[in-house]
């Protein structure tokens, strides 16, 4: 996968904006209607330098050996980085499939992404309102993304070997009245599942770079 590098860092994207949390991989903040999606432990990647020598993954299949690479170079960042890999394979999946005709409306729209200055890597994305539970007021929409799920995920399936396998609540908020999914880091299953998660290398020696509030 080519990813082009932008002349900006990552502090000076986020500088002003609003934190809306961190998940396993990744820290979100919101800046005028963008979510600025970032890897947790982005400092070993500017302290070691090795990300350009990377070779990111263009389809499913390739993830596994990217995975294997990032370990070789530093094990606590597999996970972050493993994550925002399979990310974009998926939303170029997606790319794939509208340009084929089919229509995919259930993901929040991946806007731009690219490296930072210094090699870490950002993905901009729409923003979407909130995580909704599975409620009476909100039962039309999962009914509405379920549907819509069925019809693609047959077809991403065995066009690309992605399975939808982390649909649920809590990765999921609205736009203008739609039900999306922000977060399909881990849409099928690959040795990421192997690896330990980057909270593990926190809680050893990482912790003085990373205070984590939230759930995003």
């Amino acid at each position: 996968m080519e990813i082009r590098t932008r002349d900006i860092k990552v502090e000076d994207l986020i500088k002003g904006a609003e934190y809306l949390g961190c998940g396993a991989s990744k820290e979100a903040y919101l800046k005028d209607g963008i979510v600025y999606k970032v890897p947790r432990g982005r400092f070993l990647i500017q302290q070691g330098g090795f990300n350009c020598n990377l070779h990111w993954p263009s389809k499913m299949e390739e993830v596994d050996e990217f995975l294997e690479e990032v370990d070789a170079y530093e094990p606590a960042l597999v996970w972050p980085l493993g994550q925002f890999a399979t990310e974009l394979v998926v939303w170029n999946a997606i790319q794939d499939l509208r340009a084929k005709g089919t229509e995919v409306n259930c993901f929040a729209e991946i806007k731009d992404y690219y490296f930072d200055k210094n090699g870490i890597i950002v993905i901009e994305q729409e923003y979407t309102d909130g995580e909704l539970g599975w409620d009476n007021d909100t039962e039309h929409l999962w009914d509405e993304m379920k549907e819509e799920i069925k019809k693609i995920e047959p077809i991403f399936i065995t066009e690309y070997g992605i399975s939808l396998r982390e649909v649920r609540d809590g990765n999921c908020g609205s736009v203008h009245g739609k039900l999306k999914e922000f977060d399909f880091a881990l849409s099928t299953t690959t040795q990421l599942d192997d690896y330990g998660s980057y909270s593990d290398f926190e809680e050893e020696s990482y912790d003085e770079y990373n205070s984590c509030e939230g759930s995003y």
